[in-house]
């Protein structure tokens, strides 16, 4: 499988709007749910709208929910270049990847993106 090369630095004027938007997200006032028992924030909730990226959260969701239910913390990337993307999964900043999922084609700001999943909230980092 063809790794993606993407440093944050190299975000699209798009993906760099994009993180400028949902930097005010600093903390959530309702909690929204998503497939299985993954519940997600306000900050999360607004990149769906901004991005309609609806079902790749539920992918994701669904991944966390039924394979990593057991890691309390964990830190999912989106990153995308020329239209193919590919979402990562790690416990920690230092720590191998544990899953790893390509999309052939994904609409989606070029970039890369950091969410963390913690005891089954997603949320922006700035919600943490």
């Amino acid at each position: 499988m063809q790794q993606l090369k993407l440093k944050p630095m190299e975000d699209s004027p798009e993906m760099e709007d994009l993180k400028f938007s949902l930097a005010h997200h600093t903390g959530s006032t309702h909690l929204y749910s998503s497939p299985l028992t993954v519940r997600y924030t306000d900050g999360i909730r607004a990149l769906i709208k901004r991005t309609n990226c609806g079902g790749l959260i539920s992918d994701l969701s669904i991944t966390a929910a039924m394979k990593f239910s057991h890691i309390r913390f964990q830190i999912w990337t989106i990153k995308v270049k020329d239209m193919i993307g590919e979402i990562r999964m790690k416990e920690d900043t230092d720590s191998p990847i544990l899953h790893r999922q390509k999309y052939d084609y994904l609409e989606f700001p070029e970039g890369m993106i950091k969410l963390y999943l913690i005891d089954g909230i997603l949320l922006l980092p700035s919600e943490y």
